[in-house]
């Protein structure tokens, strides 16, 4: 079974991109912040490359902005591009469904079937201006 669920925060705005004669995809990361402290006694974040289509990635374009919390569910997957004549290779999460964690943009309360709240305080600011990225 192939299923990644994140909660973390966008580390910029997300931007719609089409391709094959209009289908739509939005590439975008998440910073996730680790459940333990490093020996200097700060948290630290993995920063996770995530991919989405269609209109869920339509619906994060329009809904969700740098900083904003925001929770994921996908599927894990590998990929393999040529760069200069290098092969490399990397993994992205394919976000199948996204959810508001914490007020939508512009301040209104999520609703109903599109939020949960994430569990404990995780450590990042609540001004998106503040976060590092």
């Amino acid at each position: 079974m192939n299923t990644v669920n994140l909660v973390g925060r966008l580390t910029k705005d997300v931007e719609l991109k089409q391709y094959d004669g209009g289908n739509s995809f939005a590439r975008f990361s998440v910073a996730v912040q680790r459940k333990f402290k490093s020996k200097s006694g700060d948290y630290e974040a993995d920063f996770i490359n995530c991919v989405s289509f269609g209109k869920t990635a339509e619906f994060l374009e329009k809904y969700f902005a740098k900083g904003q919390w925001i929770g994921i569910t996908g599927k894990l997957q590998s990929k393999k591009w040529d760069e200069d004549g290098t092969t490399r290779y990397g993994m992205e999460v394919i976000a199948d469904s996204v959810f508001f964690t914490s007020e939508k943009r512009g301040g209104s309360s999520a609703s109903d079937n599109t939020s949960f709240a994430p569990q404990g305080d995780i450590g990042f600011p609540e001004n998106a201006d503040d976060l590092p990225f």
